[in-house]
């Protein structure tokens, strides 16, 4: 009298299973007919506020396989996993770090990589002792994801902790800027990481059209002033660091400043064809433009 729910025909693969201590039955919801070599199952409970969906894959004999309707897993029992598995990213360079399983079992952690979440490779293997691991030689900008198991001395393994970490170059921060006539100064923290080529200054008239003007000639260089800008116009600013691969950073947060003519000589010419900004190249037009300006 077991109800099956989302049971659509009698030739259907069924199953029932009682996971909880309280007698508790979870039921399957989706339907499996024909031959099973791709099919996608799920189970919850009757209130439908419990489940997961699981994939028959005939290929990998690790998972369900010819004759099984569903493999379970019970995290909870054999072997443990190490637990807290987190990755910090560098140039370069992943830093693997867990939390030791508590099972006196665990003979070794076996560490996996890829580049996809549902293509993991195993990569090395630690002792039970270890709780770290650096990955190096890695390209930087590519998204890696890793794994890691407990294995017991008899060759039992325990379920997967994941993580994802993307390599990369150390960015600049704190970038700020000053104006004076015609010019901009750009200060920055410069970035703090190993194979750091250089920083490349990024400018613009508008914030969402930036290209690159300038670059420092080393990486411990954090300041820059950038000449030849109209006074009266607005510019946009970031950074990034360059590494020694060629490979780019974020960018810093945008700056932006309008350089002025701040006297303290204002130039005047009646035969200029504008108002201008008061330096000798773009006079004023006017003798009124000129005492206003002094008087700010």
């Amino acid at each position: 009298d077991v109800d099956r729910l989302g049971q659509e025909a009698t030739s259907s693969y069924t199953f029932q299973v009682i996971l909880k201590s309280t007698g508790e039955i979870i039921f399957q919801y989706n339907t499996m007919t024909g031959p099973l070599n791709g099919a996608t199952i799920g189970w919850q409970n009757f209130y439908r506020t419990e489940g997961t969906s699981i994939v028959y894959n005939n290929a990998n004999f690790n998972l369900i396989h010819n004759s099984w309707a569903v493999r379970i897993e019970d995290i909870n029992s054999g072997l443990p996993p190490p637990s807290s598995f987190a990755s910090a990213a560098s140039y370069q360079t992943v830093d693997l770090s867990w939390v030791a399983s508590s099972s006196d079992s665990v003979a070794n952690y076996v560490i996996y990589r890829g580049t996809s979440s549902g293509s993991l490779s195993p990569l090395d293997s630690v002792a039970s002792t270890v709780t770290s691991y650096s990955n190096t030689g890695l390209t930087n900008g590519t998204t890696y994801y890793y794994g890691i198991r407990s294995k017991s001395s008899s060759g039992g393994y325990s379920v997967m902790r994941t993580t994802t970490a993307t390599p990369n170059v150390a960015s600049p921060t704190n970038l700020s800027v000053t104006v004076t006539t015609g010019q901009a100064t750009l200060s920055w923290t410069a970035a703090i990481g190993s194979s750091i080529a250089r920083t490349l200054i990024y400018q613009g008239t508008s914030s969402s059209n930036l290209s690159l003007v300038d670059s420092t000639s080393d990486a411990s260089t954090a300041t820059k002033t950038i000449t030849g800008l109209t006074n009266n116009s607005t510019y946009y600013f970031y950074v990034q660091s360059r590494g020694t691969d060629g490979s780019v950073s974020s960018a810093t947060a945008q700056v932006e400043a309008t350089p002025t003519y701040t006297g303290p000589v204002w130039w005047v010419s009646a035969s200029a064809s504008t108002n201008g900004d008061g330096t000798s190249t773009t006079p004023f037009r006017y003798i009124t433009s000129a005492i206003a300006a002094a008087a700010e």
